[in-house]
């Protein structure tokens, strides 16, 4: 919760829109490690 913070005061100038990716990207990557694989 810290990192995300972190990069949203980093990324305050820049545009949300960066943030949002980085957020949308972290929350895929856990969900891919809860679902159960089926390779």
């Amino acid at each position: 919760m810290h990192q995300i913070k972190r990069m949203l005061n980093k990324n305050r100038k820049k545009g949300i829109a960066p943030l949002l990716l980085l957020a949308a990207t972290m929350l895929a990557v856990d969900c891919n490690k809860l679902l159960p694989h089926t390779d």
